[in-house]
């Protein structure tokens, strides 16, 4: 097939992104402008070692142009980069130093799924493979799991078994488990690998790797040992193609966090090459106009009737929290999430405190842990709206020093860099030393009892029995609360029914919500659920802490709770808060 003008379509879409003809979000506008602002450098700015050369970007295009589809309605028909795609394929492979050795050794392309990605991912490993000069090269796969490292791998093999022209020029043979360009004294590789096969990755001489969806990955092992491998090449890649996750300690964020920093000036990584394609903060993520930011081959790669069918299918959270994530790019917690992000913002009200609730009764539900998970408890407060009793919960979570100030992975486990934010905003509490200290939580929740009366407290015997039978010494109502499917079940599906309802209420706190929506739920025969942690890293103890607390309001989720407010004949609430008188359980 003819070649097209690569560096025309280039300049075209970002022109396009510019004028806003494409609807693009900001970190691809910020691509786009560090892309013309480079132009420029290399024409003004002597101590800008790179120049664009068009000539070898017109060589990597044109080698995928030559490629075809494998299945689908585009089966067998020639790859026809969109522009986007060209924009991409042009920035990692046009810029080059003054000795000719290609700028961009990292890249990072975060996008939706149905736009193509794994397939273009696929033509740049087969270029890489035989069409990038390399002798010996070594092209890898990777990915979490080998069934998803075989679908770049797959569509390689396939794209090179449909084209007979390059298995001549370039010998390329394939078996079950690898592609191989055998010209002359070649002998280039290209293999899938994956973090849960068995085997060492160490030890590779990488020319190229592919790490597919690393937001599946639970670990950086993978990565780092593909980029660690890199350094004895001349011209590598590392190319990071993704689509949006939940974790965010985990190594796809770490990466998507240099990007950021990248296009907003705040890094000078010159040799990473980093793109986004979502929706923006403060976007109606339900409005279609702001959906082909995430999606730029819209109306190419799938009709623009797609989107719209899967959006009015969503009926749950986790449906919900899926679209968002794979459709629109979005980082949004637990796409198998109990309860979605934007359900739980929907009910929070930043304009409420717990001082609002002074001397009311309220019950507690509370969960502990010393080392490297949060402990704390959480408050249910009853109030009386339009004849109806809806519920107000805050939460009180405590984190050790040592947690605090961890600047690398203890037991797995990394801290989330918001820590030090709640820390500094007072929604996380830090204790000193490297353990937790409980006896401040528990002088804070006396404490708490005294400013409002907790009529029962629920707790998680593990961890905190001695705790609980404290608490009773004190004249609190602490009653277990084991953690089993009964009770805290039917805990979780009153929560369902509030939110349903409208009745339930919290004040914004961050490290809740992060918590809440962490918990990941599947059910049983019998539709029962339980909280479950996706992983070490991503906390559920201020949630649960609000389960069992609901364990024990739901039994008075009726007008009669207000009765339970200390009375005549327990003393005046002034004697009560200043004096500390106990009040009889009704």
């Amino acid at each position: 097939m003819s070649e097209r003008n690569y560096l025309e379509i280039m300049h075209q879409y970002c022109k396009d992104v510019q004028t806003g003809v494409r609807i693009a979000g900001k970190f691809e506008k910020l691509a786009v402008k560090r892309f013309l602002n480079d132009l420029k450098r290399q024409e003004n700015d002597h101590d800008f070692p790179y120049s664009f050369s068009e000539e070898r970007m017109n060589h990597v295009c044109s080698f995928i142009e030559n490629l075809h589809h494998w299945k689908g309605a585009l089966a067998r028909k020639h790859f026809i980069l969109d522009p986007w795609q060209v924009f991409v394929v042009g920035n990692i492979f046009g810029w080059e130093d003054e000795d000719g050795i290609r700028r961009f050794t990292d890249a990072y392309v975060e996008i939706s799924k149905k736009n193509g990605k794994s397939t273009l991912a696929a033509a740049i490993g087969l270029y890489m493979l035989c069409g990038d000069g390399e002798a010996g090269a070594e092209v890898y796969a990777a990915a979490a799991n080998y069934d998803q490292a075989k679908i770049v791998w797959v569509d390689a093999k396939q794209m090179a078994l449909l084209n007979p022209e390059l298995r001549a020029t370039f010998g390329i043979e394939t078996t079950q488990y690898e592609i191989r360009s055998t010209v002359g004294n070649d002998n280039s590789i290209f293999r899938p690998i994956a973090t849960d096969k068995e085997g060492s990755k160490d030890g590779k001489n990488v020319h190229c790797a592919i790490l597919d969806e690393i937001h599946a990955h639970k670990d950086s092992e993978t990565y780092d040992i593909m980029a660690d491998g890199v350094i004895a090449r001349r011209e590598p890649l590392v190319l990071g193609i993704t689509t949006a996750g939940s974790n965010k300690i985990g190594v796809c964020w770490r990466e998507r966090c240099k990007v950021v920093d990248i296009l907003y000036g705040k890094d000078n990584l010159e040799r990473y090459f980093g793109i986004i394609f979502t929706i923006d903060k403060g976007d109606d993520w339900r409005n279609p106009d702001v959906w082909p930011k995430a999606n730029p081959s819209m109306g190419v790669a799938f009709d623009t009737n797609y989107l719209q069918g899967k959006y009015k299918k969503i009926k749950t959270a986790a449906e919900e929290s899926r679209f968002r994530q794979k459709s629109l790019n979005e980082w949004v917690q637990g796409a198998d999430s109990w309860i979605a992000s934007s359900e739980w913002e929907m009910i929070a009200d930043p304009s409420v405190t717990e001082e609002d609730f002074k001397g009311c009764i309220s019950f507690g539900g509370l969960d502990l842990a010393s080392k490297s998970d949060l402990a704390g408890y959480v408050k249910w407060f009853p109030k009386l709206i339009d004849g109806r009793v809806h519920w107000y919960i805050f939460a009180h979570q405590y984190i050790n020093s040592a947690v605090v100030n961890q600047r690398r992975a203890m037991d797995g486990q990394k801290r989330p860099d918001e820590y030090l934010d709640w820390v500094e905003s007072e929604h996380l509490i830090e204790t000193p030393g490297n353990v937790t200290d409980f006896s401040m939580i528990y002088k804070d929740v006396i404490e708490s009892h005294f400013q409002a009366n907790m009529y029962e407290i629920g707790f998680d015997p593990w961890n905190a029995a001695q705790f609980g039978q404290n608490l009773i010494s004190e004249g609190l109502e602490a009653i277990e609360v084991p953690q089993k499917v009964n009770p805290l079940s039917i805990g979780m599906r009153w929560i369902e029914e509030l939110i349903l309802d409208g009745r339930l209420h919290h004040d914004g706190n961050p490290v809740l919500q992060w918590c809440i929506c962490n918990i990941e739920v599947k059910e049983d025969n019998n539709n029962n659920i339980f909280p479950r942690k996706p992983d070490k890293a991503r906390k559920i103890d201020a949630g649960v802490a609000a389960i069992i607390g609901a364990t024990r309001a739901m039994l008075w989720d009726k007008l009669d709770v207000f009765d339970l407010v200390p009375g005549a004949e327990d003393g005046n609430i002034d004697d009560w808060l200043n004096d500390m008188i106990k009040v009889a359980k009704r």
